[in-house]
This record gives C-alpha cells, structure tokens and sequence, in this order.
C-alpha cells in the first residue's frame, strides 16, 4: 500500500473534476487540512481550473495522465459526475493512488464492488464522501439514541428537498449518473441507516419524474428494522426548502435541523422534547464536516481497522440505493401489469 508514515510529509492530494460544489466545498476543506496538502487539479475547464489553481496556489492539469504520474499525488479526490466514477476510479487505482470519491461510488452495484475490488486487492484506500456523516450534529443525535434517552426507537421521519438545480446540472443527465436518488436519496438512506443499529428488513421505494426531465427528480421510502423501528425518508428537486430529521421514541423525540447539509446562513440544532413536552437544546461543535471527513480518510491511510469502516460504509450505501431502485422497479412493474 502506498501508505505515508504520520511523520511523513502531508498526504498530497489531487482532485478530479472541479464543478460548484468542489470549489465550493472541497477546495477549501482540503487547503484548509494540516493532515493534507492539495497538489493540484485537473479539469477541462481551462477557464475554472486556471482561478481555483491560481487562488489554492497548485498544480493544474488539463488531462489526467500528467496528474496520475506525479509521485507528489498518494490520493485523487474524485469530484467528476457519478457517472464517470467507475472509469475513472479504476485509472486512479491502476496508478497506484488511494481514492476519496464524491458520493456515491457508482451509479450501479456491479461498478461500486469492481472498485471496492480494485482497492482491496491492489491493497489502496477507498473512502465515499458523506460530509453529514462527520459532522458533530450526526454524533450529537448517535449520543441520544445510544443513551437511551428517547426510550425504545419507533420512528424516524426525514426530508431534504429543495428547489429545482440550473437545467444544465449533470444531475439531469442520465448519461452522466443524474438522478435524486443518487444524489440526494444517498443522504437519507445512508444517514438513516447509520443511525439505526438494527438490521434492516425491509426497504420500499417509489421515485417520481417530473414533466420534462429524463431522470428522477424525487422520491420517498419507506424502512422497517427487525428491532420494529420504522423510517419514512422524502427527498427531491422541485420542492420549498425541507433539511430535517425527527426522531421518536417511547420517552421522547428529537428535531435535528439543517441535519443534511449545512448552509452557512442555519446554524445546526437538535431539540430533544420529553414526554410532557418540556424542550431542551443539545449543545456540540459546528466544524466544517469536510474538513473533519479528510481527518478520517487520512487516518484510514494508516490504520486498517478505519479503512475497513470505510469501506464497509461505500458498499453499505451503494447497496441501499441498488435496494431503492429494485423496489421502485417492482413496483412500476406492478402498476403496469
């Protein structure tokens, strides 16, 4: 495994692929690290790629070879369209570099565990970004559950849904991996799923498309675990902001909000609320959750034991969405017939 030592220079990283949420977002995490330091970009974007390397004072490459045979770059940051994941994934790991990859893995099961496969017999990392998952509000509501304080789980309800994207987004590409299922269903399905420590028994999913567009703008599902815990998750393009969880209990619920992504202009909270509905806030750290995701994935360069969490947690949700999408499947086919 191509594995720097913790006394080692700074992990260097590479990122592919550099649209509004990585200039956004990743930029600044990854410049922002002590555990790394950005190499450079690489995008066909001329104009893009010569403002972002100019303003992160790195390397820009208009093509991937150059950027794939530096010995500067151990990671690439795979910030492409889904469905460019699976090609491009399997030239970053053929070189011999670890790979960070925007959600989801995949578009399809069979390319997520062709990678995963890759990575384990090549012996490289292979993380999924999933900001939420690193952030002190996710924690802050696993703490609640964990202690009990909510009494016996029953219900989670969540929703993340929000006007529709620019028309041009390769979200609305089928060829380029576009969908809300994989783009924002992920979220909840993973987050949820997380949450929950039981095992999950059933999955059932309806995706909507609205009038003109070629993918799924939409969705819902329904979860039910073997502990009887029962989720209902909302998702979409096209709706009035929506960015919630609310967890039940037989003793008390919780509200956690923004829970899925995290504007800068919403400060994140969870109210907790007991039997009589009496409300109390629950205090935690607001970092950046992309800043605290690097942390991990560069401890997962050097402990095998967070690189198989990782690893578990790529196949987990590529596998809930393949679920998601064979039950919707189902289900249409049921309609017709």
């Amino acid at each position: 495994m191509r594995n720097p030592s913790n006394n080692d220079r700074p992990v260097g990283v590479a990122v592919w692929g550099i649209g509004a949420h990585a200039v956004r977002s990743v930029l600044p995490a990854l410049s922002a690290s002590p555990d790394v330091q950005l190499i450079g970009l690489c995008s066909r974007n001329g104009q893009t790629l010569a403002t972002q390397a100019a303003a992160h004072q790195c390397l820009a490459w208009s093509s991937p070879e150059p950027m794939l045979a530096s010995p500067a770059v151990d990671v690439v940051y795979l910030a492409s369209p889904t469905g460019l994941h699976c090609s491009q994934g399997q030239q970053v790991l053929a070189q011999g570099k670890h790979l960070w990859c925007e959600k989801p893995l995949a578009t399809r099961m069979a390319d997520a565990e062709l990678l995963l496969g890759v990575a384990t017999a090549r012996g490289l990392s292979l993380a999924v970004v999933c900001g939420p998952c690193y952030h002190p509000h996710f924690a802050a509501v696993r703490e609640q559950l964990d202690s009990h304080v909510l009494g016996d789980l029953r219900h989670i309800e969540a929703g993340f849904r929000f006007p529709h994207l620019a028309p041009d987004n390769f979200r609305y590409n089928p060829d380029q991996g576009g969908g809300a299922l994989l783009d924002v269903g992920f979220y909840l399905l993973s987050l949820v799923d997380d949450l929950i420590d039981e095992e999950l028994e059933s999955l059932e999913c309806q995706l909507v498309t609205d009038s003109g567009y070629q993918v799924d703008t939409g969705g819902r599902a329904l979860m039910a675990f073997a502990g009887g815990a029962t989720a209902h998750l909302v998702w979409g393009y096209g709706y009035a902001y929506e960015n919630h969880l609310t967890v039940t209990g037989s003793a008390a619920s919780l509200v956690a909000e923004p829970f899925f992504s995290k504007p800068q202009s919403r400060e994140p909270s969870v109210r907790l609320t007991d039997r009589q509905g009496r409300s109390q806030t629950i205090a935690f750290d607001n970092p950046n959750q992309f800043v605290e995701m690097v942390a991990v994935f560069v401890r997962g360069l050097h402990d095998v034991d967070v690189q198989a969490q990782l690893i578990a947690r790529a196949r987990r949700s590529q596998l809930l969405i393949e679920r998601a999408r064979e039950s919707d499947q189902r289900n249409a086919a049921v309609m017709v017939n």
